[in-house]
């Protein structure tokens, strides 16, 4: 892991709470910890024409993220269609998660690739080897990392690989509960569905479950593809990208990078009024 810099002076605002497991009071109650500042230590993505975040911040600097063609073996339902895709989607290496061909046929493509990230996250923080084993809950349990999921809209097939992009059944785990068993996390765990705020959505939620000491790290991921020709419209695009989080005063204990800092977050739904008022209630309210 990097050295930690020296900490800087820290903003005006509300005490930072105690770290999972530093004493009594973690996870008291509705609201325990509340307002407490959380980093993002790990962070790792892959979008249209980048395959990694530095790529992706490259094109952004010199201009190249520009619509493009559907790739090969995808199907549009008008000619000429353009926009922002993702390349490869059906790759996938099995062993690296301990899978067979059959258990890996199963999943979702955007369960793969959302696994592939949240792989890339904790290995981009350091917590791909043993420093996983010592993420603990107050109560002791090791490999507490809260997984919080948000997924597009399914549906559609890639020609010639067999693959289906389908709806999973009622029965079956969500993809928040696949993820945290494909990769032996044992915090919470969800799937968020909330529209275009799917992953803020998440990440409010995993901000609570940091407050209120019910894990002592959180991955929170999000996953976007347009494969069947109903889900694409010009110019609309296609992503994955994960985050770890951990309370800021435990990613400083232990020498983590901090890419940012999450002070306050906050969610709502207008109902039937118009959406400005009600943005407005939460930027006050956060």
């Amino acid at each position: 892991a990097p050295a930690p810099a020296p900490a800087p002076a820290p903003a005006p605002g509300p005490a930072p709470g105690p770290a999972p497991g530093a004493g009594a009071g973690d996870g008291a109650g509705p609201g325990a910890g509340a307002g407490m500042p959380c980093a993002v230590v790990g962070i790792q993505g892959r979008f249209p024409q980048a395959g990694d975040l530095e790529a992706f911040w490259r094109n952004g600097l010199q201009g190249r993220i520009a619509e493009a063609a559907l790739p090969g073996g995808r199907r549009s339902a008008c000619a000429g269609w353009r926009g922002h895709f993702l390349d490869g989607v059906e790759e996938f290496d099995p062993d690296l998660f301990g899978l067979g061909a059959r258990e890996a046929a199963g999943l979702d493509l955007r369960e793969r690739l959302l696994a592939q990230s949240a792989w890339q996250t904790l290995e981009s923080a350091g917590y791909a080897g043993a420093r996983l084993e010592r993420l603990t809950a107050s109560d002791g349990t090791a490999r507490s990392v809260g997984v919080y999921a948000a997924l597009g809209p399914a549906g559609g097939a890639l020609p010639g690989t067999g693959h289906r992009h389908t709806a999973p059944p009622a029965s079956r785990p969500g993809p928040a509960a696949r993820l945290s068993r494909l990769l032996d996390l044992r915090g919470p765990s969800l799937s968020v569905d909330s529209g275009d705020s799917s992953f803020l959505t998440a990440l409010h939620l995993a901000l609570g479950a940091l407050r209120a000491g019910e894990c002592a790290a959180a991955l929170v991921g999000a996953v976007e593809l347009r494969l069947h020709p109903a889900c694409q419209r010009p110019g609309a695009g296609e992503g994955v990208a994960a985050v770890l989080l951990k309370p800021l005063a435990a990613a400083r204990a232990d020498g983590d990078r901090v890419h940012a800092v999450i002070r306050s977050s906050a969610v709502g739904h207008p109902g039937r009024a118009a959406p400005g008022p009600q943005y407005a209630r939460l930027v006050a309210r956060a």
